[in-house]
């Protein structure tokens, strides 16, 4: 693998330009457009908010955040050259992507069934790498699939580790729960979490991949509520409530249950099925797409079966959304303009 370079004082700045081009800002802090001095390289560099818990800015998920970059090595996982401080801040150089998958939904532009094919491929190769080297993303979604031109081949990229833990390293799945508010962004946040059950591990990161690959059907989000109406949403997602017939939910489906309400009833039909037929998709993706949204953890699909499914057999490995998209919106090609992070405009000549 190959190791982020990881810098302790603030030596690390100096081999880049000032922080001055600011591309974004988050509550974890702002992104900036810097060139490496010496390789000319462009980066996004990620500069975090100082935190309270610590002078240096390094609080637990931050920890988690260094660990991941500095031991993850994977096409499909957004790379980082260095880590360092600024301003005794923390600072992450990352790789400079052209715009997000959010991005790319929000533009209306309608992904067609083979690039969706890709785009599950690609994003799955990276979430079986994390997977397999004990890594829970805990927040995935549309924001957080970053896509970079690759000499006209678009590429996937999982970013974002901040809410990540190590999971699955010893005997069993899972790690201990630890509050309602546990990590993810509501609406991907999968159905044990708001049953507040004691453990979450991979399976629930199936769940949340499971919603993005839905939105990139639908080009909205699926779940469309306030936190409190979250769980009769899912419910409805799924056409039931869930029961004891789910494996290993006994923990918690009775407190999820609750918080779909008294009068809750569940759709005649399975709002997934109406979406799939209101998008015309077809059998073998609705099949494929069900096997994420299942109640059970135990149920679904995990990301290395899924790299194996009929679904995917012969998918084209690369495709070419990004300029496909930018021809739809009438906009020049991708050799003629590049898209940071947040979709500021950096001319060709500047990278």
């Amino acid at each position: 693998m190959i190791f982020p370079d990881l810098r302790p004082d603030e030596s690390g700045a100096k081999e880049y330009t000032d922080l001055v081009t600011l591309i974004g800002s988050g509550t974890y802090g702002d992104v900036y457009r810097c060139q490496h001095k010496q390789t000319k390289t462009w980066y996004a560099i990620k500069r975090i908010k100082e935190g309270k818990e610590s002078k240096m800015g390094l609080t637990g998920d931050k920890f988690m955040e260094i660990f991941a970059f500095r031991e993850l090595s994977h096409p499909n996982i957004l790379s980082c050259k260095s880590i360092f401080f600024h301003g005794a801040r923390l600072c992450f150089a990352l790789e400079l992507c052209n715009t997000s998958l959010k991005s790319i939904l929000n533009s209306g532009h309608s992904l067609t069934a083979e690039d969706r094919r890709t785009a599950y491929y690609q994003i799955l190769l990276g979430l079986e790498y994390l997977h397999r080297n004990h890594i829970s993303h805990f927040d995935l979604k549309p924001d957080n699939i970053l896509i970079k031109d690759n000499s006209g081949s678009s590429v996937f990229k999982i970013t974002d580790f901040g809410l990540s833990l190590i999971t699955g390293r010893f005997r069993g799945p899972s790690i201990v729960y630890t509050g309602p508010g546990f990590r993810w962004t509501p609406i991907y946040r999968p159905p044990e979490v708001f049953g507040s059950t004691l453990e979450v591990g991979q399976s629930s990161d199936m769940w949340s991949i499971g919603l993005t690959f839905f939105e990139m059907i639908i080009q909205t989000s699926v779940i469309q509520a306030e936190e409190s109406r979250i769980p009769a949403k899912i419910a409805d997602l799924l056409g039931r409530l869930p029961n004891d017939m789910d494996p290993g939910i006994s923990d918690w489906h009775g407190s999820f249950i609750n918080l779909c309400g008294k009068d809750y009833t569940p759709p005649a039909q399975p709002y997934m099925h109406t979406l799939f037929e209101r998008h015309g998709v077809r059998l073998e993706e609705r099949q494929f797409i069900t096997k994420f949204l299942q109640y059970s953890p135990e149920a679904r699909i995990t990301a290395a079966d899924a790299l194996q499914d009929p679904f995917l057999a012969n998918c084209n490995k690369s495709c070419n959304i990004l300029d496909r998209d930018r021809y739809e919106r009438n906009l020049p090609p991708l050799q003629c303009v590049m898209y940071g992070p947040f979709n500021e405009k950096i001319r060709s000549n500047d990278m």
